[in-house]
């Protein structure tokens, strides 16, 4: 797989990740006791222990696996959707028409959805 602009792909893999971790939070500290939650929310430290970093890049290497064996077409879509284009843009960029740019992103999105899923 080739990436053009990695910045972009690694600020969205990293902005997605941070979402998900939000979340777990979230849910741990709606399980805690209502007086638990208070005292440690003062002092938790949010950022990532070296176990969750490794997490973290083993699931951006899984990821990244993932996106390299899509068909190249959907590869690029996706690429291209990820960097912020529309769908006209990207059907206008390679030259397809706009609702194969659309199946190629949602066909490349659920594919990776099912296969990240299972492992």
């Amino acid at each position: 797989m080739v990436i053009e602009d990695v910045r972009a792909w690694v600020f969205r893999v990293a902005h997605n990740q941070w979402i998900d971790s939000r979340r777990e939070h979230q849910r741990y500290w709606t399980d805690l006791p209502s007086d638990a939650g208070t005292s440690a929310r003062k002092h938790r430290d949010w950022r990532p222990d070296p176990e969750q970093r490794l997490i973290r890049r083993e699931h951006v290497r899984r990821i990244s696996r993932q996106v390299s064996r899509l068909p190249e077409l959907q590869r690029e879509c996706l690429r291209l959707k990820a960097l912020g284009l529309r769908y006209h843009e990207i059907a206008s960029a390679l030259d397809i028409p706009m609702t194969a740019a659309v199946d190629h992103v949602r066909h490349a999105v659920a594919k990776l959805r099912r296969t990240l899923r299972s492992k």
